[in-house]
């Protein structure tokens, strides 16, 4: 009877496509999906709308038609594109850019302005390595920006890492340093006690491992 049950109540992952879409993509999903969004991108959000078509619709007969697991429109301003990919496709990347690209310009319609243009968001919730990208972070974040202002982060990032390396290397060498000076008192020390008591200074040279040139100067 029991197992009847728990196979009637079977468990299905919300990696599936149908799952992950009714979990996060129909209307009455809205408070659960704001709230992932706002964990991923790390921004408080007012409210989001999923009443958005998620098929990206053919311009020209010969185009490509994209299917998006959830759009998600946030706050009214911005567009988003939250996508679950468990089997591994070696074009992601590609994928993923083809469908910002189609999304972004979704946005404009029939004679309104660019200025009108919404910005846009992909999410790629990705159950395997992506190829290219595996010494990424678990987490990570990209963005489109002019090559010399990334060059220019890089190297900000690279000069702050050096000096951070840089302070934890003579942090570490002090304390040996000063571990070291400690030993070397404590070895005197115990070489003069013994030496005072008259002590043979063959002993205290094993005692101490210091030389017999030391011991006499004490």
């Amino acid at each position: 009877m029991i197992m009847q049950e728990i196979k009637q109540n079977k468990l299905y992952t919300p990696k599936l496509d149908i799952i992950f879409q009714v979990l996060f993509g129909e209307p009455d999903s809205q408070k659960i999906t704001k709230d992932l969004l706002e964990k991923i991108l790390g921004v408080k959000i007012e409210k989001v709308d999923l009443s958005k078509n998620p098929i990206l619709r053919r311009e020209f007969p010969k185009d490509k038609l994209g299917i998006l697991d959830v759009v998600v429109e946030i706050d009214e301003k911005e567009s988003c594109d939250l996508e679950m990919q468990v089997v591994e496709n070696e074009n992601i990347i590609k994928r993923i850019l083809y469908y910002w690209g189609k999304l972004y310009t979704r946005n404009l319609k029939a004679g309104e302005d660019f200025g009108e243009l919404k910005r846009t968001i992909v999410i790629l919730i990705a159950d395997f390595e992506v190829k290219g990208l595996e010494e990424q972070e678990y987490h990570s974040k990209w963005k489109i920006i002019e090559e010399n202002s990334m060059k220019k982060s890089a190297y900000k990032k690279g000069r702050e890492e050096g000096e951070i390396s840089g302070e934890a290397r003579g942090k570490k060498l002090g304390v040996i340093q000063g571990k070291q000076l400690g030993a070397r008192e404590k070895q005197l020390e115990t070489a003069k006690k013994l030496k005072d008591l008259n002590v043979d200074i063959n002993i205290i040279i094993k005692s101490t491992d210091l030389t017999k040139e030391e011991i006499e100067k004490l």
